[in-house]
């Protein structure tokens, strides 16, 4: 909705007010003359007091109904938004386990403790990046939805749970950032991140973090789903 006034809108405005001075006009002359020997004025007095509560009444309805239209486009808009950042949120999801079943198959899950070799480093980069874009792109979606929270009751609630995604897959990027899987000797920060990138391509079932992972990472895409259940548009 624009702030301005609609030019139809003040169209209307000019027509009632026409409208009903014409109504205050014939009532008036109408109950001034009125009498037993001027139907004429009589007549006039019933037409401007029907003229005037058919106008009152037209009025009414017609802004009833703009009301009800600009309503309407608001939750159209207020649910499209809410459709955009679901969309997003789910894409990440996708890409995040993309990026996991990619690396299972390519036997990352059960990597020695040696350095990768060179087609190895060249999967597991591409990998890597990917997943850091999945991580950005949740990074995004965490800072729409705190900005927005009066538009995302649900998803605001659970927003602490995607930041929880946010800090487990920083840490399954570590093993990128730092280098570990290109040495065989590994500093104390090269190691922890071995460990989170294990944990992220375990079996879930195996793992309890990476099950609450998974779990608030859901948690947050049904929240943002219960968003989207509105009135009808």
């Amino acid at each position: 909705m624009t702030t301005s006034e609609a030019p139809w809108s003040r169209r209307l405005k000019v027509f009632v007010f026409g409208a009903m001075l014409v109504a205050a006009a014939l009532t008036g002359i109408g109950v001034l003359f009125a009498d037993d020997q001027h139907r004429v004025a009589l007549a006039a007095a019933t037409a401007g007091i029907q003229l005037g509560a058919i106008t009152v009444i037209g009025a009414v309805v017609t802004q009833a109904l703009k009301d009800y239209n600009d309503a309407r486009e608001d939750r159209h808009r207020l649910n499209e938004y809410r459709m955009t950042v679901f969309r997003d949120t789910v894409d990440a999801y996708n890409s995040v386990k993309t990026v996991r079943r990619t690396l299972r198959a390519l036997g990352f899950a059960t990597q020695s403790d040696g350095p990768l070799s060179p087609e190895q480093v060249i999967d597991f980069n591409a990998q890597m990046s990917a997943l850091n874009e999945a991580e950005l792109w949740l990074e995004k979606i965490e800072r729409e939805v705190v900005a927005q929270k009066e538009k995302f009751a649900n998803a605001w609630a659970h927003v602490s749970g995607l930041e929880d995604t946010q800090k487990y897959l920083r840490k399954v990027l570590n093993v990128w950032e730092t280098g570990a899987l290109l040495t065989a000797r590994r500093n104390e920060r090269q190691e922890e991140s071995l460990k989170s990138l294990r944990t992220f391509l375990a079996k879930r079932s195996e793992v309890p973090e990476a099950e609450v992972f998974w779990a608030s990472f859901l948690e947050f895409e049904e929240a943002i789903r219960a968003d989207l259940i509105s009135p009808r548009v």
